[in-house]
């Protein structure tokens, strides 16, 4: 069973640095048009560093690669081409007058975009958690750093269910560079909404919590 995601979400990569968020970041980009039901033509990738950005995504005419937070007015010209946008450890720089909340509440859907943001925590700032409750899929990597948000997440997600999230999310994260995928989107099934995948070429594992 192929699992596609919905294009127009707003997807966050969670975990710390030397996890494999960048590189998850660059599959999901090269394999956009399978893991979506899409036809992006083009990606931006913003970024902190020239350095972090995958090699494999450097000096290819499809992918631009702009330093800091995006340009919205230089968004809305890519209005027909279905742009994926990933915004690359730039946590510290998102604040209430980064546009980044209009982007994803409003210029995603006008604009037919699906954007992907890179983070070391979903509670960094009210901004960042805003994003998180207009997000459709979260992707957890293992923090040992920041259990203390994985578990106020859970919380949110399944009250009173607590510790079984925890327990899917330790499972799914137990093999290094391996993550939890939970799908929020409004047209996923319950039982389908904790996975351990996004990838095609891979086999996706479904945690089904005991009610």
């Amino acid at each position: 069973m192929v699992l596609r995601l919905s294009w127009q979400s707003t997807i966050l990569v969670v975990g710390p640095s030397g996890q494999g968020k960048s590189t998850l970041a660059r599959q999901i980009v090269e394999q956009r048009n399978t893991i979506f039901d899409a036809n992006s033509k083009v990606c931006f990738w913003y970024y902190d560093t020239f350095e972090s950005v995958p090699d494999s995504l450097k000096n290819r005419p499809e992918i631009l690669l702009r330093e800091g937070l995006p340009n919205l007015e230089e968004l809305k010209k890519y209005k027909d081409q279905q742009a994926m946008v990933v915004i690359d450890d730039l946590m510290t720089k998102i604040d209430q007058n980064s546009g980044m909340e209009r982007l994803v509440s409003v210029l995603a859907h006008h604009y037919n975009m699906t954007i992907m943001f890179l983070l070391h925590t979903i509670f960094y700032s009210k901004v960042i958690r805003n994003l998180r409750l207009q997000a459709s899929y979260i992707i957890l990597f293992k923090n040992n750093a920041d259990k203390s948000s994985v578990s106020c997440l859970g919380s949110q997600l399944m009250p009173g269910q607590c510790k079984t999230f925890l327990a899917v999310y330790k499972d799914a994260t137990s093999q290094p560079y391996t993550y939890l995928l939970i799908d929020l989107h409004k047209n996923c099934p319950d039982e389908l909404r904790l996975r351990d995948n996004i990838l095609p070429s891979k086999i996706t594992h479904v945690f089904i919590p005991k009610s």
